[in-house]
């Protein structure tokens, strides 16, 4: 049995799987987040944009881990209420610009109650088209340690700088080259003081270091 949720095909991940892996004690990090409980629409939104505007990784909902050392120390599981993995769906939809759509899937299980319960299985891929930001709160936000926080003014020119290069990669990539861009066409606010470009170290801009934000 493979313990690796980072690569395993998410059709393979059940709860055995997601078990194996907490038994590990894999700390809280770069590349994986524990939440006992579904947190809130934003929180949620913001875990998401941080892992891929760095690089990628897991979020596992129902899993409790150690305020201290940050291992998990218990799996609870949530409730199987109906349509979780399009609330999360949803989500990621709603509050995150550029659109990103994570790999999720709902693990069951029976509790030692015999209730049945679940953890919930968020697979972020680092992104092709950073940086993302939550637009309810205009954060463009990165992963660092096992905490998500704003981006600098250096941080988000290395994002636009990874995205160039990404950019150009593909224009010159052989026809046998498979890529895994997923293209979303969906309405989205706009918000006219938010700068989003790939010439943006040509543009005159204002950074903004209490929100990072970029301003006209």
């Amino acid at each position: 049995m493979s313990t690796s949720l980072f690569t395993l095909e998410k059709s393979k991940v059940d709860f055995r799987e997601v078990k194996s892996f907490c038994d590990q004690q894999i700390s809280e990090g770069l590349r994986v987040e524990y939440k006992r409980d579904f947190p809130k629409n934003e929180d949620l939104a913001k875990s998401v944009c941080a892992f891929a505007n760095a690089e990628g990784g897991i979020i596992l909902i129902g899993v409790e881990a150690n305020k201290e050392s940050n291992v998990p120390t218990d799996i609870p599981g949530i409730s199987m209420d109906k349509g979780l993995e399009e609330k999360v769906s949803s989500i990621c939809l709603s509050h995150i610009l550029p659109r990103i759509m994570p790999e999720i899937k709902l693990c069951p299980f029976r509790s030692t109650d015999d209730n049945q319960r679940a953890v919930l299985f968020i697979r972020i891929s680092q992104s092709y088209t950073p940086p993302h930001y939550v637009w309810q709160t205009r954060e463009i936000l990165v992963r660092v340690n096992c905490e998500n926080e704003r981006a600098d003014l250096q941080t988000i020119e290395d994002l636009f700088e990874r995205r160039r290069k990404i950019r150009e990669e593909a224009t010159f990539a052989s026809p046998s080259t498979t890529w895994t861009y997923k293209y979303i066409q969906i309405e989205a606010p706009v918000f006219e003081t938010v700068v989003f470009c790939l010439d943006f170290a040509k543009d005159a801009v204002f950074f903004n270091k209490e929100n990072g934000c970029c301003f006209r």
